[in-house]
């Protein structure tokens, strides 16, 4: 799976493409897609599923999945947040996919918790649908060190809410395991200073746990999304403020 928040796609999207090809992924999924309709985007191979965001500029979230594991749509939510279930089949096992961009840290509770109730919803229906599942967001939320050992920052208030139904759900947060190489999903530079940060997971159901032989996260920045424009001293490149994840699954 390669995952990553995108901040606009729309002007990543030949550097998207070349770093699914690279990748060689069955699936992907994607935040911040930008997109004002759906369609836009064109895998071969693939079926795109997509959650646009209503009546505002930005957000969007947007699932891809190879033809061969039959993808089906489960669940779309564009308002007030975006969040889509997709339903796959690999080898012998039926997975509940999931993408979405959650809510931002400074947002009143009554604002930021219906997207982690959403959440937590979709997480029951898919256990009590006897469904694996496989998750990869942009919580925008710090787990914390119980969490991730090597996150730079304590757990905020969005990281509890998250923590809470990991715990109530029996899930594993995948970016802990020991397979698990790289640690910052997010590092933004400003003219004061450089922000690190751990807010995109990959979150998965017990079952999965054993099946997982990789996690990459690309905080080295080698495969970093990049937007390339024209200017009049030549050309310009600007490198998304999120990192590649990439997990390794294997199913009989």
């Amino acid at each position: 799976m390669f995952s990553t928040n995108a901040a606009s796609l729309k002007s990543k999207l030949k550097s998207f493409k070349n770093e699914l090809k690279r990748s060689n992924a069955g699936l992907f999924t994607i935040q911040e897609s930008h997109y004002s309709t759906k369609g836009c985007v064109r895998v071969p191979g693939f079926e795109i599923f997509e959650a646009i965001r209503k009546g505002k500029q930005g957000g969007g979230t947007m699932i891809g999945v190879h033809k061969a594991l039959n993808p089906v749509l489960i669940t779309e939510l564009n308002d007030p947040f975006e969040l889509l279930v997709v339903e796959v089949k690999i080898g012998n096992k039926e997975i509940r996919v999931m993408s979405g961009y959650g809510p931002q840290e400074s947002w009143s509770p009554e604002q930021r918790e219906p997207f982690f109730q959403a959440f937590e919803e979709e997480v029951i229906k898919a256990d009590l649908a006897g469904k694996s599942l496989l998750i990869e967001a942009d919580f925008n939320s710090k787990l914390g060190k119980e969490y991730i050992p090597r996150d730079p920052h304590d757990q905020d208030k969005n990281g509890k809410l998250l923590a809470d139904i990991i715990r109530r759900q029996n899930l594993c947060v995948a970016n802990g395991l020991v397979v698990c190489e790289g640690t910052i999903t997010r590092k933004r530079t400003t003219t004061i200073r450089t922000e690190e940060s751990v807010i995109s997971y990959v979150i998965v159901s017990e079952d999965l746990v054993d099946k997982i032989v990789a996690v990459k996260i690309d905080d080295k920045r080698e495969h970093v999304l990049t937007r390339i424009s024209r200017t009049k001293k030549g050309s310009e490149h600007k490198e998304s403020d999120h990192n590649i994840i990439e997990t390794e699954i294997k199913l009989p």
